[in-house]
This record gives structure tokens, C-alpha cells and sequence, in this order.
């Protein structure tokens, strides 16, 4: 249970508990003057309790955009706590699935979280960060109308407590997160050098164009070409071979040409219009269908959802969804049916609303024979009648939308194959839905009760 101190509730209107951490609790606070956070440090150790009280000038007067503005800092009731702006927006782990979306934007925004921490770092002393993470890079809202959001670095005033120190509190937590603490920190939680800020802002980059915190070398193939090298040069095991300042960092996120960036690669002299497509994560999209056609029985499931979260950050291009999941092959098809065939049910109704969203005027137009292709494979392979059906009420509809262009063959192929009557029911009713009776009426009481008539199917599928 996490009481609220008499202190805070004495001097806000409002308070409401918001997060625990390892070192302390977080609480948003308000009044007439406007919303705050305020953090409250637990069990400091008597040396950080001597620090706390030295660094609260420092504190306040760091001023800076992309760094959260800390208004006040003391000790009440033995209380050790600060007072900083609230985050509205939340924090960059909560905005990333959505908003990071072409590497224009990444790059915008890694040059904000950049240009916090650097300002840290140029301090005199330098507050070296230790456990940037996306939890501790806040979202504001831009004043600008338009604009995009504003990130700002936060936590920093534990760094600056708990100086030399591997932590803050009596109990010898350390400062720092698994996943984004730099090797070396790993082997002496003492060190602090902006290498291993470097270090965890390059996870923390890896992060949000993969959704992966391991720096393997299958995880950074993953990131856009215009990032990769960047991103691996920062998670570089040895210090010495990271950037060694952010402005480094800076200068190589600033040298990205605009086109590679916006486009996905150079343009030609005559190609300045071209065409604007979701290229950026296009090529994500590529390289997820790729990691997925390649997956075993043991990681298809993983890899799947790894093409899933990236066909989320789409948000409303079912065009381009339809296209990257009608290439998903036999193969991962039967590994998905085989690893858990209510995910397959859940990927079909996923690509069926997709296909039934594009329209013929799409950037991606409809593809009649891949999308039959994709039913009929998927019919074949699922042993879930819910799955099945869905795939014979696809088929229908894309003979009804596009005629025979691309579909006879795949429904040919799918009747024929049919031994189960209930399923040929199924498509019977489904085919009698868009108006076929003269196919749908072939199909009664086959195969329990009389043969099919081939000869009369393939009449029937070639009437316009």
C-alpha cells in the first residue's frame, strides 16, 4: 500500500500515487500554479544524504529543453525528495509502438534525447546519466500547434546524488537497468563515463526501431540501413570503440542525408517527385516477413509477433498490410498452425480485414491471385473449422470483387481437394453469400451423398 506522506498532502490540493521504483515513489501532484511530479527517494545512505543536500543548487538550475525542469528539492519529515515538471504524454517506451514511424521521425527524436543528455554531461561537474532507458525519456506536449512532441531526459538527479557512488540507498542497489547498463558497468557498477551513457542510449535506440534491448547481431539486422551503423557503433562492447561524446552521436545523426531518411534511399536527379509511400517502415516490414519465412517450430511464434508490432506501427495502411501478409508462405503457415492454431485464426482475421479495406486506387492494389493463393494454402493447412470457414468466405469474396482474374484455379483446386462435408457446406453457403448459386448448387450433398461433377465446376468457374 503506498501511503501518501502528510507533507504532500499539506502542501497540494491533489496527490496521486504514480510509480514505485527501486529507489524511490513517484507522485503527480497539483494545485492552482499547475500539475507536478514529485519524487520521493527511500533510504538514502548517509552519503547520499550528504550529496542530496549539496546538489540541490545544481539541480535547479539546470535548464534546458530536452532536460526535465526541476523546480525544487529538500528534506521534510525525513523525506528527501524533488519536485520536477509531469510528463502529460508519458514516456518514450509508451509512444514508440505508434509514433516512431519512419526514420525521419526516429532521427528527430534521437536528436532530442541526445541533445538532454549531452547538456548533462557538459555540466560542470558532468552528471553522467546511468540508467537511460525509454522509462526515463518523458513525453511533453509541444506548445507549437503541429509540432512534435518534446522529449526531455529525467532521473538525472539520482546521478547526481548519488556521485561516485554504484547507488543510493543503504539496502546497495545500483544505479542502472538490465538490458541498457553498459558491459563495463556490469563488471564495476563504479564506473561512469559518457561511453556508457552512450551505451544504454544506443539500447535504448535499438529499442524503439526493433523492439529488441540485445545487441546481437540478428536484433541490429533489423534496424534500417541508415541507422544500423550508428546504433552498432554505440553498443560496441568496448568503450574505447563507442563514440566517445554525444556530440558524436549528434554530428552522425545530423550528417543522415534527408533523402535516405524520408525516402529509405538516394534519389535521382529526375526523381524528385516520386511517389511518397510509407517506405521507412516498408523496409522493416521486409526485413520482419523475412525473419518470419525463416523461422523453426521453436521461435515462429516470436517471430511472428515481431512482424505483428510492426505492422502496428502502420496504424491505417491496410493496402500495405494485405501485401506483407499474403507472402507469408505454406511454410510458416504450417509452423504457426502447428505451433498454436489460435494464432493462425487470429492472423487470418487480421490479413482478411486488411484485403477487404484495400481499395482498387491503393498505392498497393489488390492482388486477387495472391490473395487466393493465401486462403487456399491457409484452408488447406488449418485443422480449426472457424479458421477454414474464414478462408472459404475469402475465396468467394475475391471471385465475387474480381470475377475469375486470379481466383478460378485457386477454388478449383480448393473444391477438389474437399472431403469433409460440413466444409463443403461451408463453402457452398458462402459461394450462395456473393450470389454464385450456379457453383453453390454443385456442391450440395457432395461428398457424403454424390460426386462432385468436375466438368460442370469448370463451367461453372469460367462463366463470367
Amino acid at each position: 500500500m503506498n501511503l501518501i506522506p502528510e507533507f504532500l498532502q499539506a502542501k497540494y490540493d491533489d496527490v496521486e500515487f504514480i510509480d514505485q521504483g527501486t529507489f524511490g515513489r513517484v507522485y503527480k501532484c497539483s494545485r492552482a500554479e499547475g500539475i507536478t511530479a514529485v519524487k520521493i527517494l527511500d533510504a538514502l545512505d548517509l552519503e547520499s544524504k550528504v550529496r542530496f543536500n549539496a546538489e540541490i543548487d545544481l539541480l535547479r538550475r539546470i535548464d534546458h529543453e530536452n532536460v526535465v525542469k526541476i523546480f525544487d528539492a529538500g528534506e521534510t519529515d525525513g523525506h528527501y525528495w524533488y519536485e520536477s515538471e509531469y510528463a502529460s504524454q508519458g514516456h518514450l517506451g509508451q509512444m514508440a509502438s505508434y509514433l516512431f514511424y519512419s526514420d525521419l521521425d526516429r532521427k528527430r527524436y534521437f536528436c532530442q534525447i541526445c541533445l538532454g543528455v549531452q547538456a548533462l554531461h557538459e555540466l560542470e561537474p558532468p552528471i553522467i546519466h546511468r540508467d537511460l532507458k525509454p522509462s526515463n525519456i518523458l513525453v511533453f506536449g509541444n506548445p507549437v500547434p503541429e509540432r512534435d512532441p518534446i522529449l526531455k531526459v529525467a532521473d538525472f538527479g539520482l546521478a547526481a546524488i548519488a556521485g561516485a557512488a554504484p547507488g543510493l540507498t543503504a539496502t546497495g542497489a545500483v544505479l542502472g537497468t538490465a538490458h541498457y547498463i553498459a558491459p563495463e558497468r556490469e563488471k564495476n557498477s563504479r564506473i561512469k563515463t559518457p561511453q556508457s551513457d552512450i551505451y544504454s542510449l544506443g539500447i535504448t535506440f535499438l529499442e524503439t526501431c526493433t523492439g529488441r534491448t540485445r545487441p546481437s547481431p540478428e536484433n541490429l539486422g533489423l534496424v534500417s540501413e541508415v541507422f544500423r551503423p550508428i546504433i552498432e557503433k554505440m553498443v560496441r562492447e568496448y568503450p574505447n570503440d563507442r563514440y566517445q561524446k554525444v556530440a558524436e552521436v549528434l554530428e552522425a545523426l545530423n550528417g543522415l542525408p534527408f533523402d535516405r531518411l524520408f525516402y529509405g534511399r538516394e534519389l535521382g536527379e529526375n526523381e524528385r517527385s516520386v511517389s511518397v509511400y510509407h517506405i521507412n517502415i516498408g523496409r522493416e516490414l521486409v526485413n520482419a516477413l523475412d525473419f518470419l519465412l525463416k523461422a523453426t517450430w521453436d521461435d515462429v511464434l516470436e517471430r511472428l509477433n515481431v512482424l505483428e508490432r510492426t505492422l502496428d506501427r502502420l496504424v491505417d495502411a491496410p493496402d500495405h498490410e494485405a501485401i506483407i501478409l499474403m507472402n507469408i508462405d505454406r511454410k510458416a503457415v504450417t509452423l504457426i498452425e502447428k505451433a498454436n492454431p489460435d494464432t493462425l485464426l487470429r492472423l487470418v482475421q487480421r490479413f482478411d480485414r486488411a484485403a477487404r479495406r484495400t481499395k482498387d486506387q491503393d498505392f498497393f492494389h489488390p492482388e486477387p491471385y495472391s490473395w487466393s493463393r493465401f486462403w487456399a494454402d491457409t484452408f488447406d493447412i488449418s485443422s480449426v473449422f472457424e479458421t477454414k470457414s474464414l478462408c472459404l468466405e475469402g475465396l468467394a469474396y475475391c471471385l465475387d470483387r474480381f470475377g475469375n482474374q486470379g481466383t478460378v484455379y485457386f477454388i478449383y483446386r480448393t473444391i477438389e481437394g474437399i472431403d469433409d462435408p460440413n466444409d463443403m457446406t461451408a463453402f457452398a453457403n458462402c459461394l450462395r453469400g456473393v450470389g454464385r448459386e450456379d457453383i453453390a448448387g454443385l456442391l450440395d450433398g457432395v461428398p457424403d451423398q454424390r460426386n462432385l461433377d468436375l466438368e460442370s465446376l469448370k463451367k461453372a468457374l469460367q462463366r463470367e
